[in-house]
């Protein structure tokens, strides 16, 4: 499946596929930190570390 898109370039380069995997990974591991830490996780926590590692706000498109 990787193979198709990254040669038909139907969906997105690879490149971005796997920016964007590392970007979820990277608000996940923030976020287990807070919860071992049991600290509470609102949603603007959520916002902060999103808009952190998509470099921008899901009002400009960054993440959804």
């Amino acid at each position: 499946m990787v193979s198709l898109i990254a040669t038909q370039k139907t969906l997105f380069d690879l490149e971005t596929v796997l920016d964007y995997g590392q970007s979820i990974l990277n608000v996940a591991q923030e976020l287990t930190k807070s919860l071992i830490e049991q600290r509470t996780i609102s949603t603007r926590t959520i916002q902060a570390q999103m808009n952190r590692y998509f470099l921008g706000t899901a009002a400009e498109g960054a993440w959804q």
